[in-house]
């Protein structure tokens, strides 16, 4: 219920002035421009016209006007109201005056451009009501179509019900003070209004004495609950119906009925007294619903009234959680927003809290942080390591209600650069022939099956060689045949190219393997000559060897062959020849022997080289007598002879 509080009473407000004695007013949009304009009766039978030049809000009235569009005086005492009787969208106007009579001008204009008719005295069905009628237009029983009250001189007030449409009007007889009504004094004038905001008009009449008599609108029929909370299961009940009713131990059926404000009565059920919801309400799809229920008393008289059931709305869970994006590419950097989550809850314009929780599916909560309603990567993510990731989530609403749900990240592979090439063999053999295959290449890539790789021969630091070079495929092939002693190692510089296009590039070494291709051509030995007598394994002197191949290494040994008839006098220990006994000249003043050098590519050449002993003075070693025994001789005589050298 509003509760209405008035101000002080002005007088002739927004440039209004006296029309006369016995003022009536009413207000109508007459010209269809969003405000009101006033028309006010007076005791000359008059209708004066206040055009409002203001705003709706606003109101600022013109100079009044007499007797406009076309109407004319009804007799002493004009009371004027406004309806759309004939539902054509124009305003029709209705006139009580001092006889009692309703004077009906019909709209033969236009909503905003109003032209009114002959007079017409009590259409529709319409009588007297005795002196100084006061007509008001109000659809009473919510039919959908216009009742009239109208004030007499006496007090009372006169009640015509509409028993035909909203479109052609056929009025009852007339009722005096119905619905609980009484006298106010003389000359009533009544007006109706929501004041309260319940849904139903209520009245306010002025009399004579000029007050203003309020009579609340009771309903004669009640609702012990109009409002049932959501989610209340099939067939709950609302409430239970009562009726006020004169007839004390009167008995009441009730039931749903066609009418204004029927809009939802296929929702409910009537059961007794009980009024049932058919299904579970649910406040997100609908947090109203009208009915027009219909009272019936044990002898037939009925009452209808509209209802209105409001559903009450209840916390309830979140139903599901939306990530905006669910995959990432690879490589992002750290932080990076994956998505922005919401929230899917019957509960409109709740609001919500996201987190990360235990539970099934959490395998990779760690990997990821939540700020806001944004997900968040703690690091940059890499598809060739891990190319999804499972997490929980955990929305929670404003009242604490929360809803879990397992996402899966996906991350997108990105192409990436190559990181490294291979070659198989990066060493041939000098004087191989020319296009010879010296490897094969591969390339390292962190995408897993980027297996297409395309190779070639680029400018750049380490290009030196590249010339000497053809690549053909993933194989790395010389143009023609290397030497060694010409050149023993080959820059070059290669490239590789994924299928995306991205490439890395390495310098290469190409080494030329030394071929022993020539026999040793020549022996020397340092020293062929020794001194008689030296000892036994004297180094005679050193071999050295002459060959094309240069750095080669060589093996010496004795050999059997020509001039080899004294070898058994020598040994050899690594490239020194040595003497196994004492040479004596005297003996032997030569020997020959036979030596074979052996480079390392097992190659040979043998020499027959002569070894002279050097013949060195020696000390006598003996003397000797040729006769020991003649007798007779002289000293002189004796014959000394001696063997070996004399000194």
């Amino acid at each position: 219920m509003s509760t209405v509080t008035f101000g002080t009473p002005q007088t002739n407000p927004f440039g209004l002035a006296d029309v006369g004695l016995v003022s009536s007013p009413t207000f109508a949009d007459l010209d269809d421009d969003g405000d009101l304009d006033l028309f006010v009766g007076n005791y000359d039978g008059k209708i004066i016209y206040f055009k409002n030049n203001g705003t709706a809000s606003s109101p600022a009235f013109g100079t009044p006007q007499t007797n406009p569009f076309g109407l004319a005086g009804v007799g002493l005492v004009s009371t004027p109201t406004f309806a759309d009787l004939d539902s054509d969208g124009d305003l029709d106007l209705f006139v009580g005056n001092r006889d009692g009579k309703i004077i009906y001008f019909k709209n033969k204009g236009t909503a905003s451009s109003p032209a009114f008719g002959t007079p017409q005295t009590n259409p529709f069905g319409l009588a007297d009501v005795g002196l100084v009628s006061t007509p008001t237009f109000a659809d009473l029983d919510r039919d959908g179509d216009l009742d009239l009250f109208v004030g007499n001189y006496d007090g009372k007030i006169i009640y015509f019900k509409n028993n035909g449409t909203a479109s052609s009007p056929a009025f009852g007889t007339p009722q005096t003070n119905p619905f609980g009504l009484a006298d106010v004094g003389s000359v009533s004038s009544p007006t109706l209004a929501d004041l309260d905001r319940d849904g139903d008009l209520d009245l306010f009449v002025g009399n004579y004495d000029g007050k203003i008599i309020y009579f609340k609108n009771k309903s004669p029929m009640d609702l012990s609950d109009s409002s049932i909370s959501e989610n209340s299961d099939e067939g709950a009940v609302v409430g239970t119906f009562s009726i006020t009713d004169p007839n004390n131990g009167d008995t009441f059926t009730y039931q749903l009925v066609a009418g204004a404000g029927d809009t939802d009565n296929a929702a409910f059920t009537i059961d007794g007294d009980q009024l049932l919801f058919n299904s579970s309400p649910d406040f997100e799809t609908k947090s109203s619903y009208s009915i027009r229920v219909k009272s019936t008393s044990a002898a037939g008289l009925s009452y209808s009234e509209n209802f209105t059931i409001n559903v009450k709305d209840v916390n309830e869970d979140p139903t599901d959680i939306n990530l905006s994006n669910n995959s990432i590419d690879e490589n992002v950097a750290a932080n990076t927003v994956v998505g922005t989550f919401s929230t899917t809850d019957p509960d409109t314009g709740d609001s919500f809290t996201y987190q990360l929780v235990a539970g099934t599916g959490d395998t990779d909560n760690a990997a990821f942080t939540i700020d806001g309603d944004q997900l968040l990567f703690n690091s940059s993510p890499d598809f060739e390591t891990q190319s999804s990731y499972s997490i929980l989530v955990q929305t929670t609403d404003a009242e604490g209600e929360s809803y879990s749900k397992n996402l899966t990240i996906n991350i997108n592979d990105v192409n990436e650069d190559p990181t490294d090439i291979n070659l198989s063999n990066n060493s041939i053999n000098e004087n191989v022939a020319a296009n010879t295959v010296v490897g094969t290449f591969s390339t390292i890539d962190l995408d897993t099956g980027d297996n297409t790789f395309t190779y070639q021969l680029v400018a750049g630091t380490g290009d030196t060689d590249n010339a000497a070079f053809t690549i053909d495929g993933d194989q790395l092939l010389f143009n023609s045949s290397p030497d060694f002693e010409t050149q023993s190692s080959y820059s070059i510089l290669v490239q590789t190219t994924d299928a995306g296009g991205l490439s890395y590039s390495e310098i290469f070494t190409i080494n030329i393997n030394n071929l022993n291709l020539n026999d040793p051509t020549d022996l020397d030995l340092s020293n062929n000559s020794i001194n008689e007598n030296v000892a036994a394994n004297t180094v005679v002197g050193t071999f050295s060897t002459t060959d094309p191949n240069n750095g080669d290494t060589f093996t010496y040994q004795l050999v059997a062959g020509a001039g080899d008839t004294d070898n058994a006098a020598f040994t050899i220990d690594g490239d020194q020849l040595l003497f196994n006994s004492s040479p004596d000249f005297e003996t032997k003043s030569s020997y020959s022997i036979r030596v074979q050098t052996t480079d390392a590519g097992g190659l040979s050449y043998s020499e027959n080289l002569t070894i002279n002993v050097v013949d060195v003075n020696e000390d006598p070693t003996d003397i000797n007598l040729s006769n020991n025994s003649t007798e007779n001789v002289s000293y002189r005589n004796v014959l000394l002879a001696m063997n070996g050298r004399s000194t």
